[in-house]
Formats: structure tokens, sequence, C-alpha cells
């Protein structure tokens, strides 16, 4: 277990580097072309994941703004995910949260 905990801190970590570095090697960018330059770094909905396994549990507002990315983008790249198991969603409404299966 604790060698999963390590490597899930990794890909969070390798992850938080790719969006700082997106941020902030153009700050003079508007946010929407500094969006625009993170989704280019980011694959979309394996760091969906990440972000989760770096969170453990998160609404779909909080991954969004990690990943500065539309929550309802966030919710559609979760519900594969979420049909085949990988991910539980607990709670209804803007309080909704989603976390990794253990």
């Amino acid at each position: 277990m604790h060698q999963r905990e390590e490597k899930l801190k990794e890909i969070g970590e390798i992850l938080a580097r790719g969006i700082a570095s997106a941020i902030t090697s153009q700050p003079n960018l508007p946010v929407k072309a500094r969006r625009k330059a993170v989704r280019k770094n980011v694959d979309g909905e394996e760091d969906v994941l990440s972000v989760l396994a770096t969170h453990g549990e998160a609404t779909a507002a909080c991954i969004a703004d990690a990943m500065l990315i539309d929550a309802s983008t966030v919710r559609r790249r979760l519900k594969p995910h979420l049909d085949n198991g990988a991910v539980i969603k607990r709670g209804r409404g803007p309080s909704t949260s989603y976390r990794l299966v253990a």
C-alpha cells in the first residue's frame, strides 16, 4: 500500500509541475489563452485520475480548478471511469464528490 501512495504522490507532483510550467511560462497571456496552453499539456482522462489520486476525494469543481478546465469537462472525462467502476461518485448536486476505488 505504501508504494502505491508514493506513486500516486509522484504522479500528482508531475502533473502539478506541468500545469505550473504552462501557466508561468507565459504569465502575460489572458486567462483563456493560459487555459488553452495548459490543455495542450494535459492528456485528459488520465490526468483527471491523477488529480483524484493527489486529492483523494474531490468535487468536479475542485478538479476543474486544479486542471484549469470546466467542471462539465471533468464530469464528461470521469463518466467512463464511473461506468467501469474505477471511480466512485458520492452525493448529488454541486457537492457531489469523486474518489478512486482503493
